[in-house]
């Protein structure tokens, strides 16, 4: 790893040749304009080998740290890659040079932890790792999205296959049944899981709709009906309004 030259004004920031204004100090980070010895990111251990910079400034829409210099707008953890790794990596990624965050961390600029990778290997390598973690509950907000791992797209098969009904994987997993569907049937990550052949292994007969339908005129509402009979709240919603199962 290089050694840098750092703003004197204590904000941890590198400098490069054109950077400097004055004094050793970046443009802007006059004692006047920034208080003293106040970096620009904290060292925090987030989970992986090495502590994260955690990136106190300003972000992107995409949650990347963000630093302007003679006049354009850098990523920052670009910028720490060429100023303690390899100053001639371009920064810009134009030519389709880009640099992965190993540690996952967008706001993170710690050079080492992120390395060099054409664009199709990182959105690779993001659909894999930012597949995401599960809840352990249902979350309480329909619009929660809820993440899942790589390792949990077995189980999920592995539940269907064992007759679990795709409304209540969703639950046991905090997303929506669409999500479980569309991993089901390949339209999400195909190749990872086998797509299903068949609909769900949840068949309802005609003793059970009409135990729906008096239920619900007696006032249970859909979602409780749902949970109960392990299906959709859509499913439900179609037999209480007599969209399906008519001759009933």
């Amino acid at each position: 790893m290089l050694t840098p030259v750092l703003c004197a004004c204590g904000c941890l920031q590198p400098m490069f040749s054109g950077d400097e204004w004055r004094d050793g100090l970046l443009r802007n980070h006059s004692s006047a304009r920034r208080i003293p010895d106040s970096p620009s990111y904290l060292v925090q251990d987030m989970g992986y080998k090495t502590s994260c910079w955690m990136w106190q400034g300003g972000l992107n829409k995409w949650g990347y740290a963000k630093i302007k210099r003679a006049g354009h707008t850098q990523r920052g953890h670009r910028l720490f890659y060429r100023a303690y790794i390899d100053p001639s990596f371009p920064n810009s990624r134009a030519g389709g040079d880009g640099l992965d965050h190993l540690c996952r961390i967008r706001k993170c600029v710690n050079p080492e932890h992120v390395e060099p990778t054409t664009c199709v290997e990182n959105i690779r390598r993001g659909l894999v790792a930012h597949v995401g973690r599960a809840r352990e509950s249902f979350p309480r907000s329909p619009f929660c999205r809820s993440k899942l791992l790589i390792e949990h797209l077995k189980e999920i098969r592995d539940l269907y296959d064992a007759g679990e009904s795709q409304y209540s994987i969703s639950r046991r997993f905090g997303v929506k049944q669409p999500a479980i569907s569309r991993i089901l049937t390949g339209s999400r990550w195909k190749g990872i899981v086998v797509p299903i052949a068949t609909r769900s292994p949840i068949k309802l007969t005609s003793q059970q709709v009409r135990e729906i339908l008096s239920r619900h005129q007696s006032g249970e509402d859909q979602e409780s009906l749902a949970a109960a009979f392990g299906m959709g709240r859509s499913s439900i919603s179609s037999i209480v309004r007599r969209v399906s199962w008519q001759e009933v």
